[in-house]
Parts: structure tokens; sequence; C-alpha cells
């Protein structure tokens, strides 16, 4: 569980259940995510794991820098390819952490 408040407490239960998604620029004028909506250009992001199999959150600030250089406003976390369900909770609320804290 996560202790902090706001986006990382959202997106990490969010991840909990499947995927999150996440902003990476909330400054960005067009960057948008609600119930119904989001705008602005997202990326569906590779979960990286490590030589033993377990997922790796090692290269996420970079991975993150890099997409807001490109002009992502928000990714997508834990679910473009099928992942989230072989992933424990705590393993999807670590992702989901740590891409929170890269925005």
């Amino acid at each position: 569980t996560t202790t902090t408040d706001g986006p990382a407490v959202a997106a990490a239960t969010a991840c909990a259940a499947a995927a999150a998604a996440l902003l990476l620029r909330d400054d960005a004028a067009d960057a948008h995510c609600d119930a119904q909506t989001f705008a602005g250009q997202w990326a569906a992001v590779v979960t990286e794991f490590d030589a033993s199999g377990a997922a790796s959150t090692k290269n996420v600030d970079r991975y993150a820098a890099h997409l807001r250089r490109e002009g992502c406003v928000g990714v997508f976390v834990c679910g473009t390819s099928g992942e989230s369900m072989s992933l424990s909770v705590g393993e999807r609320e670590r992702l989901a952490e740590a891409w929170a804290a890269s925005g």
C-alpha cells in the first residue's frame, strides 16, 4: 500500500485492479484525464523485467523523461501486453508508484 496522497494513491489503486493511467505532464494545456476522456498524447508503456523475471522500475525515470521530451502527457502502466494479471498486486502498486513519482 502507498502512504502518500494524490495521484500515486489513485494510480496504485487502479493498477492493483488492472492498468493505471498516469499524467506525466499535468502542466501541459492539452493534458487531460478523467473517467470519460483522455486528451493529449498518451503512451502504452512496456513493463521492464529483470534477469530473475521480476518487474523492474530501474529505468522508469529515464523512460518517462524520454516520453515527456517526445510530447507525451500521460502513460498507461501495467496493461499494455497483458502483463497486469501475471503481476502481483504489490508489483503493480510498485510500478504505478514509480511512474507516478517520475512525473
